[in-house]
């Protein structure tokens, strides 16, 4: 029987673990369904299929919320949308001008 030498010695235990890892039953494995879970410090939370509701909410009032939103920012977006909609009338005008004076 040979004896390892020190600086190999730290080798053949990684292997050892690499292989223990390797030939580990999939049941000592995490399940993916588990409800809450831990991944690098930081709490996640999986939802099953039966408990996403995505789209729901989001048709379920949608006249009142479109009535709601249109109201709070009309003004925000109103100026903006008329000073682009003059800038490509004002765009489209002088380019038919140029257009018009510099036919071949």
């Amino acid at each position: 029987m040979s004896r390892l030498s020190a600086p190999a010695l730290p080798l053949a235990r990684e292997r050892r673990r690499r292989l223990l890892l390797l030939t580990r039953p999939p049941t000592d494995l995490p399940s993916p369904r588990a409800a809450d879970s831990y991944q690098k410090g930081q709490r996640t939370q999986q939802l099953s299929p039966f408990e996403i509701d995505v789209l729901g909410p989001l048709f379920r009032n949608m006249g009142a919320n479109l009535r709601h939103k249109v109201e709070d920012n009309f003004w925000d977006v109103a100026p903006p949308l008329v000073f682009y909609s003059g800038l490509v009338y004002v765009v489209k005008q002088i380019r038919a001008d140029i257009l018009y004076h510099h036919r071949a």
